[in-house]
């Protein structure tokens, strides 16, 4: 109980803190007010989700990320995903994973754009 307590505090003290911020510095991180307190409402275990998804679409990790603001719509949408057993049980093949089996994932399109595209040097 007292984890939570402490969890809660910092999260209100990060909500402040980015209504402190201000509108240069929004614009100097490539995200809006609202993904950024979005960002700290997402589960830890996401991003690993979300690059493991990724990698089994063949995207490069610099890719995955180098847009800030579809990054963070990207961990959003994980984040709110109902196929998470669907999801794990798939990344749980390993190698032999494959796209064609992740009809089932919110960000399929994203990932499947993100791969065609050239890595990013």
């Amino acid at each position: 109980m007292f984890e939570r307590m402490k969890a809660l505090r910092a999260r209100l003290r990060e909500l402040s803190e980015i209504d402190e911020m201000t509108e240069h510095d929004l614009v100097d991180l490539g995200l809006s007010r609202e993904q950024m307190k979005a960002l700290i409402t997402i589960p830890r275990d996401v991003a690993d989700r979300v690059a493991r998804m990724a990698e089994i679409f063949g995207v490069d990790p610099r890719d995955l990320t180098a847009d800030r603001s579809g990054y963070v719509d990207i961990l959003c949408n994980c984040a709110g995903c109902k196929a998470r057993v669907e999801c794990a049980h798939e990344m749980a093949k390993g190698e032999d994973a494959d796209p064609e089996n992740c009809g089932f994932c919110v960000n399929a399109g994203s990932f499947a754009l993100l791969s065609a595209q050239p890595a990013k040097v």
